[in-house]
């Protein structure tokens, strides 16, 4: 069978199975529905509201009250993913959407919490991850005032993520936009045959395409027409995505964004021009913001909040994970000093672009389209 009408066959066999596309929280909600839940009991978990967590257990023996009306202050720093391992290219963790999610889903219903910051300095990474945590930002925005406050940069997928905000203010320095995404993989196919090295696929009998398709994300082999034309129109189908995503979030008419899009980055002056940001300023300025929307006075407690931490944490214990973590981190903090020092400017210059070069590591996995700046910017 030819491979596109194979392909088109597959997603029509898949579409015909399926109801509606959307998110696992949207499938648990009509599981929920179809079953006739009219209450939920939560007996294990974060979202169990009948006792006190254990934070606010150790909080109350200890005689502190708690510090009331807040605005929330969240971290998004470095290249996107969807488990949050580590990432290849020197990329370091960045933004985990699982992690991340789990926190604004908190922050959503934590009637303490009256406004949100999301500060944002991010080249990109996944699609997929930057739309799941997109439309978890939108369903926080609908509950209470979410203000992006962009440092270095909010590019490509950073960008998608600072759509969802209310309000976006960003740094005079800040680059802005990148509304677009890459598609492809690296193949080293031709490379191999350099030193006599030739892949060959053994595919089942009287169906090549299968063969073909079994080296989809294999660097071994490069990809056919067929497969190509595919991944290109997975390519747009993300674009046009991102692109409505943007323009539902600023309230701005779909072809407006499209002239401000197709990967073009601008700095945050001629960003508020066009509308994709609101006001210039640092993160003072959108606490400010998120005060004022929330309705609280100046002196309004501000935290800035990560996921609750557990007992060792509480007790003053770094909990193994914990202690792991930061050996790896001094390690790689050490190995990228000494490739500085070892080569020099070079070196020192290469900084810069280790979060770009992370923000494109999905393509050596899974996926192969994402919403990742694909190139350098450094501002001297």
């Amino acid at each position: 069978m030819d491979p596109v009408k194979l392909f088109d066959r597959t997603t029509n066999l898949l579409r015909a199975n399926l109801d509606r596309r959307g998110t696992a929280q949207e499938a648990r909600a009509e599981a929920l529905r179809r079953l006739g839940v009219k209450n939920r009991v939560h007996y294990f978990g974060p979202e169990r509201r009948d006792k006190p967590g254990l934070a606010e257990l150790v909080r109350i023996l200890g005689g502190t009250e708690p510090a009331g009306p807040a605005v929330a202050v969240v971290r998004a720093v470095g290249p996107i993913s969807v488990e949050g391992d580590e990432l290849p290219l020197g990329g370091g963790e960045g933004i985990a959407e699982r992690r991340l999610g789990r926190l604004l889903r908190k922050l959503r219903d934590d009637p303490e919490v009256k406004a949100v910051v999301l500060r944002i300095d991010s080249p990109g990474g996944s699609a997929l991850a930057s739309d799941l945590l997109w439309t978890e930002l939108t369903a926080l925005r609908e509950r209470k005032p979410l203000v992006a406050s962009v440092g270095g940069m909010a590019a490509s997928g950073g960008y998608y993520l600072a759509a969802a905000a209310r309000s976006i203010v960003a740094e005079p320095t800040s680059i802005v936009g990148s509304i677009g995404v890459v598609g492809g993989k690296l193949s080293f196919a031709r490379s191999l045959e350099h030193i006599g090295v030739h892949v060959e696929t053994v595919a089942p009998e009287g169906a090549p395409a299968e063969g073909r398709r079994a080296l989809y994300s294999s660097a071994l082999a490069p990809w056919d027409e067929a497969t190509r034309a595919k991944v290109e129109a997975m390519a747009r189908s993300a674009y046009d995505l991102f692109v409505e995503r943007v323009a539902k979030g600023r309230g701005l008419p779909v072809e407006r964004v499209r002239g401000s899009a197709e990967g073009r980055i601008f700095a945050a002056a001629d960003a508020k021009k066009l509308g994709l940001v609101d006001e210039l300023g640092g993160l003072d300025v959108a606490l400010e913001l998120a005060l004022k929307l929330a309705d609280l006075p100046p002196t309004a407690t501000i935290e800035v909040v990560d996921l609750p931490p557990g007992l060792l944490e509480l007790i003053g214990m770094p909990s193994p994970q914990d202690r792991d973590e930061e050996a790896r981190r001094l390690e790689q903090r050490a190995q990228r000093a000494a490739r500085r020092e070892l080569l020099g400017p070079l070196g020192r210059a290469r900084e810069p672009a280790e979060a770009l070069l992370g923000s494109l590591a999905p393509l050596l996995g899974a996926e192969r389209v994402v919403a990742a700046l694909p190139f350098g910017v450094v501002l001297r």
